[in-house]
């Protein structure tokens, strides 16, 4: 009984691998057996207690490593600490896992964000959210470079890129925030121009990253914050 389900799940993992890699743009995954599903999946799955959230890390942790052309449904759920099958029953397919992280990414964009406390620097709050958002100061050049590329590759994708600009825009609205802050706290001028301000850090910050994957001559966290202040320089309290 225990061998002939092994050697079944073999052949279903097959079938849902070639299912996944087969899949049309936008497709929904093709309806493997379920007895099929069910051998394989109640040997190799672990629960379900893995959270979309920790498929999304997963999935962030991947592209960073195989770049967004590289990776894999597999290698997805290897990190997630998933089967191959219980992935795609989730989502459907590499595009449709894609899709849903996005969709979260814009949801939680805010969150990069968050409120202080009252004491708390506004602009050292906003370098410290903006290099988060790139992967953080442990970030590898790698990484950085393959998370902006997957950000370019989704704006040329009419689907992708309205999940892509909603991040956006909720990011740039974080930013303005904080900049409002800093006004009130008196650290920038009160004539700023705070949301031509906003654009300009944000633009400044993805441009900081991509010169530092190239040049590399300071650390991710020095290289931001010494294009952020040039930014910010203009509108600085005296």
């Amino acid at each position: 009984m225990r061998g002939r389900l092994r050697r079944t799940g073999a052949r279903d993992h097959e079938s849902w691998t070639m299912a996944a890699s087969s899949l049309p743009r936008g497709g929904a995954a093709r309806a493997i057996p379920k007895r099929g599903f069910t051998a394989y999946d109640a040997a190799m799955s672990r629960p379900r207690s893995v959270s979309d959230r920790r498929v999304f890390e997963a999935l962030r942790g991947t592209i960073g490593a195989a770049g967004p052309a590289g990776w894999t449904l597999r290698q997805v759920a290897d990190r997630a600490g998933l089967s191959p099958p219980t992935l795609v029953q989730r989502f459907g397919s590499k595009r449709a896992l894609l899709t849903a992280y996005l969709d979260d990414l814009a949801d939680r964009a805010a969150d990069a964000f968050p409120p202080g406390e009252p004491d708390d620097d506004p602009l050292d709050r906003l370098q410290a959210a903006l290099l988060d958002d790139l992967g953080g100061a442990e970030a590898d050049p790698a990484s950085v470079g393959h998370w902006l590329a997957l950000r370019q590759i989704a704006a040329a994708d009419p689907e992708l890129r309205l999940r892509v600009r909603r991040a956006a825009r909720r990011r740039r609205k974080a930013i303005r925030k904080l900049l409002n802050e800093a006004v009130v706290a008196g650290q920038l001028r009160r004539s700023t121009r705070v949301r031509r301000l906003a654009r300009a850090v944000e633009v400044t910050a993805e441009g900081a990253a991509a010169g530092w994957t190239i040049h590399r001559t300071r650390s991710l966290r020095q290289s931001l914050r010494r294009e952020i202040q040039r930014v910010l320089g203009p509108w600085l309290r005296r």
